[in-house]
Formats: C-alpha cells, sequence, structure tokens
C-alpha cells in the first residue's frame, strides 16, 4: 500500500514536470497505483539481493553450524572425560569410605556386644545375686542358734 502511494506520487511528479495538467494526469496515476499495489515491484527489486544474501546467510550458517559442532564435541568429550574421572575417584572414595565403615562397624559390634556383656551381668547380679544374699543373710539370722539379745552393749 505505501509503496502505491510512493509510486503514484512520483509519476505525477515525473509527469507533471513533463507539462501534463492534473486531468490528464489522474488516470495515470491511478493506473501506476494499481500496478505497484497488485504487482510487487519491491520485492521483484529486491529479488537478487535477497537470493544472494541467502547463499551467503546459509554458508556462514554451515561454516558457523561447523565451529559450533566441533567447538561443542570438544567440550563434550572434555566434559565425558572429566565426569569419567570424577566417577571413577567417587567409586574409589566410596569404596575406601565402605571399607572403613565395615571396619567402624564392626568395631561397634564388639563394643556393643562387650556393654551388652556387662549389662547382662550386672543385671543378673541385681536381679538374682543381691536378693538372694540379703535372703541367705535373713534366713541365717532368723534360723541361727545364737539369739541376738537386744541388750547388747
Amino acid at each position: 500500500m505505501l509503496f502505491s502511494l510512493i509510486t503514484m506520487a512520483i509519476v505525477g511528479k515525473l509527469l507533471h514536470n513533463k507539462g501534463y495538467e492534473i486531468e490528464k494526469l489522474i488516470p495515470f496515476v491511478l493506473i501506476a497505483g494499481l500496478v505497484a499495489y497488485f504487482i510487487p515491484i519491491g520485492a521483484i527489486i529486491i529479488w537478487p539481493f535477497k537470493v544472494l544474501f541467502g547463499i551467503i546467510g546459509g554458508i556462514l550458517g554451515f561454516v558457523g553450524g561447523i565451529f559450533g559442532s566441533t567447538i561443542g564435541g570438544i567440550g563434550g568429550i572434555t566434559g565425558g572425560v572429566v565426569g569419567g574421572i570424577g566417577g571413577l575417584i567417587g567409586g574409589v572414595l566410596s569404596v575406601v569410605f565402605g571399607i572403613i565403615g565395615v571396619i567402624l562397624g564392626i568395631i561397634g559390634i564388639a563394643i556393643g556386644l562387650a556393654f551388652g556383656l556387662v549389662g547382662l551381668v550386672l543385671g543378673l547380679v541385681f536381679l538374682f545375686f543381691i536378693p538372694a544374699t540379703i535372703l541367705f543373710v535373713v534366713i541365717k539370722v532368723l534360723h541361727s542358734e545364737t539369739k541376738i539379745a537386744p541388750d547388747r552393749r
């Protein structure tokens, strides 16, 4: 639309400079405006540049893609190697700390069993030995031959 108005103005100016009057200008200007509106003259003019810059853009895009894929591939390889080394180090450390954990677990089991055994022995002493001793002393006192006098000084 804008291009057709510009075309009408240019045709009107050219014909006015050649001596055409306004009555004779109107049909030419209208025909030029319709032709410019329905035939994309601007697109026809710009087409060679569009093709040329499209080819240049495609070539530059292809070269950029090659560089990008090369740099990306190098980055991917580097990341894979670093990740593999990190995984190896992590695996070794997990094995080492796993062994340390097993050793500490065995030591903890031994300590737990020792304290459990001590607790069992003390429990048996408090549960059976001390009451049995008290009961033995009470029975011994009650069944003794010698009577303890209440006035012993």
